[in-house]
């Protein structure tokens, strides 16, 4: 059986160089695509201030809070785009 290589590489992601959106309110930032990873990962990371976040969690300290987020297969950060550009041209409210 042939071995399978991949052309995906080692990526190194600065948060300051990830791209940042804005959904549900909430300040994002994507380190990793899935079209980066082949489809396998997509990787962001969130700064939620003191008291910030949806029903599921809340920054409950008095200092940013920064939480990883990751999805197997890839395709997360698709939907947090979506969800910031239906909010830039007013077709979210968030409710």
């Amino acid at each position: 059986m042939a071995a399978r290589h991949s052309s995906l590489q080692a990526a190194i992601v600065k948060p300051e160089d990830a791209l940042p959106i804005k959904a549900f309110g909430l300040d994002l930032s994507v380190l990793l695509t899935t079209e980066a990873t082949g489809g396998t990962i997509s990787v962001l990371i969130g700064s939620h201030k003191p008291g910030e976040g949806p029903h599921s969690f809340k920054n409950v300290g008095d200092t940013t809070a920064r939480m990883l987020d990751w999805s197997l297969p890839g395709g997360q950060d698709h939907y947090f785009k979506a969800i910031a550009e239906l909010a830039a041209g007013e077709g979210f409210t968030g409710a």
